[in-house]
């Protein structure tokens, strides 16, 4: 795969191109991918519709995935964790809300 990001800002962040997170990516990509994670800290893969498992199967081309405690609001105590700014009743969760 050729990969191809271009920066979001001077400082952080860049969207990668060239890569199907839906197949395999073979060690020369991830090493591209690694590298550009390092330069660009934060990145942005746009219109990828990915499974729990190809999303575990990424993560696990940056290093060892890391399971949630079962006591976490968040998961399941699997690798995927369920983060939202909304309520039960689909609202938004003021900044300064302390739950």
């Amino acid at each position: 795969m050729t990969v191809s990001t271009n920066p979001l800002t001077e400082h952080i962040g860049a969207e990668v191109q060239g890569v199907d997170l839906t197949a395999p990516i073979d060690e020369e990509t991830f090493a591209q991918l690694r590298d550009a994670l390092y330069r660009h800290a934060v990145l942005v893969f746009h219109g990828q519709q990915i499974t729990d498992e190809q999303q575990v199967a990424f993560a696990e081309g940056f290093g060892t995935v890391e399971m949630m405690m079962p006591s976490d609001p968040a998961g399941d105590g699997g690798p995927i964790a369920i983060l939202s700014n909304l309520d039960e009743n689909g609202d938004i969760i003021p900044p300064d809300d302390t739950r």
